[in-house]
């Protein structure tokens, strides 16, 4: 098990402005994280009051055996809440493993 912060089955990494370019972000999530038994929803914030939820497993199946960043990490990939894809990759089902949800400052999109 990670010592990742996972409340509920939640993590969570903010997109910041640098790591974004025309409402993409690009990020890495820890293999630690990813493979914990914790964790049930990746939360990704992004400038703008969007936040994309992901499914842990749904990540899972797409970053999984892709790009490495310093062999500790998936990644770096991107997310694109637009077009709802990871890595140019469709990732959502109708069961909304990929949603878009309301963030703590009030705004929903």
């Amino acid at each position: 098990m990670s010592r990742a912060k996972i409340p509920n089955g939640v993590w969570t990494r903010n997109v910041p402005v640098n790591w974004q370019k025309d409402g993409v972000g690009r990020t890495a999530i820890s293999k630690n994280v990813l493979a914990d038994s914790r964790l049930r929803e990746c939360w990704f914030v992004f400038e703008g009051d969007v936040t994309v939820v992901i499914l842990a497993e749904e990540l899972r199946r797409v970053v999984v055996g892709g790009p490495e960043y310093d062999g500790s990490k998936w990644g770096p990939f991107n997310i694109d809440p637009n077009q709802r894809t990871v890595d140019g990759r469709r990732s959502y089902r109708p069961d909304a493993s990929f949603g878009l949800a309301r963030s703590s400052r009030g705004r929903s999109i």
